[in-house]
C-alpha cells in the first residue's frame, strides 16, 4: 500500500495537467484577481472637488455660503474645495482653465447658481461627471431644504424650537438598516476566491478519478494489470485516495 500511494504521487505530479490546472491556474488567477480588485476598496472615498466661489456681497450674505463651508472641512469626509474669487471673470478663467470643475455664485435671493462647462475632455470624462454630479446635488440639495424650511416657519413656526425635528426633517436617512451577521462587515471580493477554491477542488478531485480510473481493469491495461497482482482492491484504492489527497 505505501508503494501505491509513492507510486500515485509520482504519477499525479508528472502529469501536466496537475500543475497546470492544480497550480499554475489558480495562482494566475489568484493574481488576476488581485489586480482587479486592489481599488474596490478605495472606490468609495471621492476627492474633494474644486469648486470657484465669487465672493461678492451676495456670497457673503447668504447662508449657501456656511454650508459649502461646513461642506469644504478638513475632514475625511470633506466634499468641496472652495477657491476664492474676486468676481466672475476671475472664476471663468479658473474654470475654463480646468482649475476647478464648477462655479457657485449666489444671486439677491440668496439662492445659489452653479456654471458648468458645456464641453469637456473626454478622456476625464468618468471623474468629469463624478465632480458635476457632486456640486449639482450640493445647490439641489441646499435649494431643496432651504425651500422645506421656509415651508415649515410659514405653516408650523412652532416646530423650528425643537432642534432634533429639524434635524429629522433635513436628514438623508432611509426607512432601512444595514445588519451584518458577522462580528466584521465581510469583503465583497471573498466570494470570488471561495469560488476559486471551489474550482480547485473539483480539479483536484479528478486527479483522483483518473487515478481510480488506471485501477479499474476493464477501463485501463495498467488496471489490469494491477487487478492480477497481490494487492487487495480496498488497499490499492486506499492507497489511491491517501496519494491523490497528499497531491
Amino acid at each position: 500500500m505505501f508503494n501505491t500511494i509513492i507510486i500515485t504521487v509520482k504519477t499525479l505530479l508528472r502529469r501536466p495537467s496537475t500543475w497546470v490546472w492544480g497550480a499554475l491556474f489558480p495562482i494566475a488567477l489568484s493574481t488576476m484577481f488581485m489586480f482587479m480588485f486592489a481599488n474596490l476598496s478605495s472606490d468609495g472615498k471621492i476627492d474633494p472637488v474644486p469648486v470657484a466661489v465669487v465672493a461678492d456681497e451676495a456670497w457673503d450674505a447668504s447662508t449657501f455660503k456656511d454650508a459649502a463651508a461646513s461642506l469644504a472641512k478638513e475632514s475625511d469626509n470633506q466634499l468641496l474645495e472652495i477657491h476664492e474669487c474676486d468676481d466672475a471673470a476671475d472664476a471663468n478663467r479658473a474654470l475654463k482653465a480646468g482649475e476647478v470643475a464648477g462655479i457657485y455664485t449666489v444671486d439677491d435671493a440668496g439662492a445659489p447658481k452653479l456654471t458648468l462647462l458645456s464641453s469637456y475632455d473626454s478622456s476625464r470624462a468618468s471623474s468629469v461627471l463624478t465632480d458635476r454630479s457632486i456640486l449639482e446635488t450640493v445647490a439641489s440639495s441646499y435649494t431643496q431644504n432651504a425651500e422645506l424650511m421656509s415651508q415649515i416657519a410659514q405653516d408650523n413656526p412652532a416646530a423650528l424650537a425643537d432642534p432634533e425635528a429639524v434635524a429629522r426633517a433635513l436628514s438623508l436617512e432611509g426607512g432601512t438598516r444595514r445588519v451584518s451577521l458577522t462580528r466584521t462587515t465581510p469583503d465583497g471580493t471573498v466570494i470570488y476566491y471561495y469560488a476559486l477554491f471551489g474550482l480547485v477542488a473539483m480539479m483536484s478531485a479528478e486527479f483522483a478519478a483518473l487515478s481510480v480510473v488506471d485501477l479499474q481493469p476493464n477501463l485501463s491495461g495498467l488496471g489490469a494489470r494491477r487487478c492480477a497482482g497481490g494487492l487487495s482492491k480496498t488497499a490499492s484504492l486506499a492507497g489511491i485516495f491517501v496519494g491523490s489527497w497528499l497531491v
